[in-house]
């Protein structure tokens, strides 16, 4: 959790009328949980980091607005093994991510909204 982010969820806490007692460090935790990937750059690397290892879930895909496919057909030696392939796109998806990060993080942290890779 990064500090801002804490800052945020007492912020948010506090805008609501109903909450007029004191915030509890589990209600921090717990608002922090919610924040979405988009709220931070800490909080969107680490959505990108754990999704960069599902090439299939199309999360990124969604966050982002931005499209991927993996590479088929899949390279002599790796084609009909399950376990190569996953490897292959996880690592491709991995070096996309790489060389589209400027703009993914534009895209998503600029905006300050999830985007939709069906309306690109």
């Amino acid at each position: 959790m990064e500090p801002q982010e804490a800052v945020e969820a007492v912020r948010q806490y506090y805008r609501d009328p109903s909450n007029v007692y004191s915030i509890m460090p589990a209600r921090v935790l717990a608002a922090v949980a919610e924040l979405p990937p988009h709220a931070s750059e800490a909080r969107f690397r680490a959505f990108i980091r754990r999704w960069a290892e599902y090439p299939y879930s199309g999360q990124i895909q969604r966050l982002t607005g931005m499209e991927w496919w993996p590479t088929l057909p899949l390279p002599d030696g790796v084609r009909g093994d399950t376990a190569a392939e996953r490897a292959y796109h996880v690592d491709e998806l991995k070096a996309w991510v790489r060389d589209n990060w400027a703009e993914m993080k534009s895209r998503v942290l600029d905006s300050r909204e999830p985007r939709s890779a069906t309306t690109e």
